[in-house]
Parts: structure tokens; sequence; C-alpha cells
């Protein structure tokens, strides 16, 4: 099912350099960014198709996901997401 969502997920623009600052302005299930291994990904349009739904990603939980990513999904490969990336955490 995730390769099939990666293959249809829509490319993002690059928007560059982006702060915490501003990743905490994006926290919404319309309007989610999260930070993966020191780079920010706008996962908006993949929050529904996460079988763990969107809550996990939602405050209060750290926008950094790098930590949660790595300890329960080490068998998913973070390049699904690869078309969600917009920037570098500054």
């Amino acid at each position: 099912m995730q390769a099939e969502w990666a293959a249809k997920a829509t490319q993002l623009e690059w928007r560059g350099d982006i702060t915490m600052e501003e990743v905490e302005k994006h926290v919404t299930k319309k309007d989610l960014w999260v930070v993966f291994q020191g780079e920010v990904y706008d996962i908006t349009q993949y929050v529904l198709a996460h079988p763990g739904g969107n809550m996990c990603f939602l405050p209060p939980n750290p926008r950094d996901i790098t930590r949660t990513f790595m300890s329960v999904h080490r068998h998913v490969d973070p390049k699904i997401w690869e078309k969600l990336k917009i920037g570098k955490l500054v």
C-alpha cells in the first residue's frame, strides 16, 4: 500500500532552508510539516494514507519524527516520502 501511495503522490516544490519555527506553524491535518533526519517534509497528503492514522503526527507529538520513525518503522523505506521533501532544517 505504501509503495502504491508513493507512486501516486504529488511532487512538492522545494522551498529551501526552513526553520523549526516555520515547521511549527504547520501542525494541522490540512497543513502538516515534519522533520525527518534534518529534512522538512510536507506530509499533508500522506497522513490520510498512514496506516496508524494522523494523530501520531499532530501536537503534542514532536515535529521531528526521526527518533519515533527509526524505533517503530525500521521496516519502512523513508524514500516513500521523497516527493514530499520541501526543504532542509536550519
